[in-house]
């Protein structure tokens, strides 16, 4: 079933608009009840850019180093201005021209593994003090605690200086207040990290849409069964809306539980549509012989979304008019 070109082109152009990152031009439908819906998505995703250049303020004006590296190879990935001094640079932009991997700040490389090791087993470490090579050759001392995200092939934490020059009562109550803020700030950001990818959004009345974006593996496969359900039955959706545009791959299994939450949600009386599967996803699918049977297909979410509200303004129709019928 197409859409009516009249109807869906309004929609598909403001939806692009929001999709494509630029919510402030996003034009309007001429339909009050579509506009009003897109100005709430607008607004949800303004939220959302506020809080992450509020989360990034705040990381940069800490008293304290903070630093992401990656888990593959070690090399900085972002570091603030007091991380980078703490280490003899001038800033993020030279430590990451200069050093090449965190491994070449230790002096000695046992304490890296030692760190590590901490990391693999318990997932952060606190308080790991070590001596480090600065930019000039010289030989510092820092005290780190840092966590490991596996999933984003990250490890983050933060930075002081313990120099015996600089321990001082104030400076380490300052440090201890710093650590505090530090946890409850990785703990905010982790949570907005968690929201972020897997957003449910209500794009209309009594439909929901789930964005997926990256790699879909088992443990968010899982986290998607289990929010998403709880979510038709909060805001009894007649249909849920799967938009694969942003993942890249699936397996075997990943593939199967998109199939049993499908079946999960028609359970419940609502309807799955898998919107803009890309080419890769959708030879994975043939490859495992994988039936799509009871699951509608739509090739983005903009037609899917059109599609819909043209359904539903239908069925509200068909009810007015048997209403007045059945009046007479």
């Amino acid at each position: 079933m197409s859409a009516d070109p009249g109807k869906s082109d309004p929609i598909v152009a403001a939806l692009r608009h929001l999709a494509d990152g630029d919510p402030e031009s996003t034009p309007t439908t001429g339909d009050p009840a579509i506009d009003a819906a897109l100005a709430a998505l607008r607004e949800r995703i303004d939220g959302l850019s506020e809080r992450a250049e509020h989360a990034e303020d705040v990381v940069e004006r800490l008293p304290v180093g903070f630093f992401r590296n990656s888990l593959m190879d070690g090399s900085l990935i972002y570091a603030n201005q007091v991380n980078a001094q703490l280490l003899g640079y001038r800033d993020f932009a030279e430590a990451k021209e200069l050093m090449r991997s965190s491994s070449t700040a230790y002096v000695n490389p046992e304490d890296r593994e030692i760190l590590k090791q901490a990391l693999v087993s318990e997932g952060r470490i606190d308080g790991f003090r070590t001596a480090v090579r600065l930019k000039d050759g010289s030989i510092g001392y820092v005290e780190v605690s840092a966590r490991m995200y596996p999933k984003e092939q990250a490890v983050e934490g933060v930075m002081i200086d313990y120099s015996p020059s600089r321990i001082r009562e104030e400076e380490l109550r300052a440090a201890s207040d710093a650590l505090r803020e530090r946890n409850a700030l990785l703990e905010e950001k982790q949570a907005q990290i968690d929201a972020l990818s897997l957003p449910l959004i209500e794009v209309w009345e009594r439909a929901i849409c789930v964005p997926l974006l990256g790699v879909l593996d088992r443990t968010r496969t899982r986290r998607l069964m289990e929010e998403t359900l709880q979510e038709v039955v909060r805001r009894q959706a007649r249909v849920l809306f799967v938009d694969m545009t942003g993942i890249q791959a699936v397996d075997t299994a990943t593939a199967h539980n998109l199939l049993s939450l499908a079946r999960g949600v028609r359970l419940l009386g609502s309807q799955t549509v898998l919107c803009g599967i890309r080419s890769e996803v959708a030879q994975t699918f043939v490859s495992l012989d994988v039936a799509l049977d009871g699951i509608e297909l739509r090739a983005s979410l903009q037609e899917a979304l059109a599609v819909y509200i043209r359904e539903s303004r239908e069925r509200a129709r068909k009810r007015r008019r048997k209403a007045s019928g059945s009046t007479r």
